[in-house]
């Protein structure tokens, strides 16, 4: 008996996105996205980070 082929489209992976400052690094949140740059701007926009920030914003992907 052979398996029924799923119909589920795989979900958007998770991302952690930190702000690098010193060691260890702050974490800012997790964010739904297909890559890191996109993971960012997401996390950019919904937790607010100051603009003094962004530019030293870093994503990976991690299980959730």
């Amino acid at each position: 008996m052979s398996k029924r082929p799923s119909k589920r489209t795989p979900a958007e992976p998770w991302w952690k996105v930190i702000r690098l400052k010193g060691t260890p690094a702050a974490e800012i949140g997790r964010v739904q996205a297909l890559d890191a740059d996109e993971a960012i701007k997401i996390a950019i926009e919904q937790y607010e980070v100051a603009p003094a920030f962004q530019g030293r914003l870093m994503a990976y992907q991690v299980r959730r």
